[in-house]
């Protein structure tokens, strides 16, 4: 059985991002969606502005049958695009939930915006960054 709720999230841009790739160059984020334990979608890479991404890109995603509307979490991970390596570089997350959203606007058909504050991981290879981080920025 599908789901029967869907959420349209238009991704727009970020700004200031880390540069995860700054050893090989400029980075190619793109980011990943998904509610809940949910089919994930993602951007497009964005290949011209590095650190300052613009997206413009409009996702649907299914509310996954086993999640209650009332405390399902919208995520969303920017990752660092690389053909060369297996594992995609984390440059940050952050979590919705979607009571958050249906507070605001009502559950009808709808449009809010929101602005939210990717988080950056605490743990970074030492390999790339001497074991250090800094989460100032």
């Amino acid at each position: 059985m599908g789901s029967r709720y869907e959420v349209e999230v238009t991704v727009s841009s970020a700004r200031d991002l880390k540069n995860v790739n700054w050893r090989n160059g400029d980075l190619k984020p793109y980011a990943v969606l998904w509610v809940d334990d949910g089919a994930k979608c993602s951007t497009r890479v964005d290949l011209d502005n590095a650190d300052n991404p613009n997206w413009d890109d409009k996702l649907t995603l299914p509310l996954p049958p086993s999640s209650r509307l009332d405390d399902a979490l919208l995520y969303l991970d920017v990752v660092h695009a690389n053909a060369a390596e297996g594992v995609k570089p984390l440059v940050g997350s952050a979590r919705l939930p979607l009571r958050d959203v249906l507070d605001d606007a009502g559950c009808s058909e709808f449009k809010s915006k929101y602005i939210v504050r990717l988080m950056f991981p605490r743990t970074l290879p030492s390999t790339t960054y001497g074991g250090r981080h800094d989460d100032s920025y």
